[in-house]
């Protein structure tokens, strides 16, 4: 299961959020209901149901890519928003064997992105 989330550009909060299942290899989704205007898009799993996806060991990706996000822009249907999702992987501390727990996905539920 991933989750599919419309993101405003500027505040970076969560505008629109859906869930995607696999078929055959491939996640389709389809926004509907977002106002005209520019939105990124983003998605990933949420393995520890912390309500944040892309959090360090989850799927993550964006439109095109997470580390180059492009605004998608909304003014009717919109096609071709196509991306592909891989694992974020934490390295623990070798002095602390601890890894960082704060989350710094994207809200699956409203608000604005952990950084």
């Amino acid at each position: 299961l991933h989750w599919v989330i419309a993101v405003n550009p500027v505040t970076k909060e969560t505008v629109k959020t859906i869930t995607a299942s696999v078929i055959n290899g491939t996640y389709n989704y389809n926004v509907t209901g977002l106002e005209p205007g520019e939105y990124q898009i983003v998605a990933g799993t949420d393995s520890d149901n912390d309500g944040f996806i892309c959090d360090a060991g989850e799927a993550c990706s964006g439109y095109p890519t997470f580390s180059n996000l492009s605004n998608v822009v909304v003014s009717g249907d919109v096609s071709g928003v196509d991306f592909t999702t891989g694992f974020n992987i934490s390295i623990s501390s070798s002095s602390t064997g601890q890894t960082d727990s704060q989350p710094n996905g994207y809200s699956k539920y409203g608000g604005k992105r952990i950084q």
